[in-house]
């Protein structure tokens, strides 16, 4: 009963529709019947007229109903934003073709049935000729529903644009407000009270990496991608930061040739930053993470040891991450976990 009821609202539009288009059609067929008929009208020879009325009727029915089809599946396999060429010329043989194979089809039966005709005596050159018809209605309907279809296509790609832009600007905020964060800043602060008593040279590098972190992640705030070089200039000095707070529990390469490519920033911190959060660290359980790249990506890999107690990882930093990655390339964010490691592979860009 359920399902009964959840189909019933798409039926009823349907047959709404559909009686809608058998309207417009009966209008249509109507309104050719009596200007192919003027002379007529008023008289009972006009009412003879019938058999026309059907022929255009059916005619023109099918032709829309098959032009509507046509342009739905189009708009399924071929995108008017991305291949606009190829669309309008698929559409145009296909709609041609259709009204060509309609046409002839109904004139060659209303002659068969209705004019006393057969297939010897048919003036097929005639009928031939008149298929233009047709084919240039038919094109003009194609020209409305196309229309219609490209508005709304562009009107949903823009939006689909500025929500990814929207999340492309949450993801950057996360990122900075992941740095201001008083969690972040307890653990800063605790770790330079501790160098300040123990090592004053320590204390001093601390913070100078400490301002470089903060003035990075000033200056590329409004920056839509970064060169992968900047990128790992900044994590070094983020991994510096960690590396006098843990020491020798974490243990951090990189291998990395293509510097030129690009990556929207803070990527990489944010990455590294939740194998720091999400497992634990130890002389007895060092953190390893591996950072290398291949021709169109990066990796950043870790031993899997999470924590057991504290605060569980909710996945929002990887979607932040796929999202910003989303408004620039359709290559995807791939995430790998298993029994032992963590494994994250970004995509990188040539350029905009």
């Amino acid at each position: 009963m359920d399902e009964y009821n959840s189909n019933a609202p798409r039926s009823w539009k349907y047959y709404k529709n559909l009686r809608l288009l058998i309207l417009i059609n009966l209008i249509i067929a109507l309104v050719i019947t009596i200007s192919f008929n003027l002379d007529t009208i008023g008289t009972s020879a006009f009412f003879t007229k019938w058999p026309e009325f059907i022929y255009s009727f059916l005619i023109s029915f099918t032709l829309s109903y098959g032009i509507s089809f046509i342009t739905d599946k189009t708009d399924q396999r071929i995108s008017w934003i991305q291949n606009p060429l190829k669309r309008l010329l698929v559409e145009v043989t296909a709609v041609s073709l259709f009204a060509f194979i309609v046409s002839l089809l109904f004139s060659t039966l209303i002659l068969v049935s209705f004019y006393d005709h057969n297939f010897e005596t048919l003036p097929w050159q005639t009928l031939m000729w008149r298929t233009r018809y047709a084919i240039l209605i038919s094109l003009f309907i194609t020209l409305i529903f196309t229309s219609r279809a490209f508005l709304f296509e562009w009107r949903s790609a823009a939006i689909a644009s500025e929500k990814m832009r929207a999340d492309k600007f949450e993801g950057q905020y996360q990122s900075l407000k992941n740095q201001l964060n008083p969690h972040f800043l307890f653990n800063s602060f605790n770790t330079l009270s501790n160098l300040v008593h123990e090592d004053q040279d320590k204390a001093t590098e601390f913070i100078q990496k400490l301002s470089k972190i903060y003035r990075y992640v000033l200056e590329v705030q409004k920056e839509e991608l970064v060169s992968l070089g900047q990128e790992l200039s900044f994590l070094e000095s983020y991994i510096g930061l960690q590396k006098l707070r843990f020491g020798d529990s974490l243990l951090v390469s990189m291998d990395v040739k293509h510097k030129n490519l690009l990556i929207p920033p803070l990527t990489l911190q944010l990455l590294l930053e939740n194998a720091i959060k999400h497992n634990i660290i130890s002389k007895d359980q060092p953190l390893e993470i591996k950072i290398f790249d291949k021709e169109d990506s990066i990796t950043i890999s870790n031993n899997l040891q999470p924590k057991d107690v504290g605060e569980n990882s909710t996945g929002i930093g990887l979607e932040n991450i796929r999202s910003q990655l989303n408004y620039f390339t359709s290559s995807k964010l791939n995430v790998i976990k298993s029994d032992d490691a963590f494994v994250v592979e970004v995509p990188l860009l040539k350029d905009l």
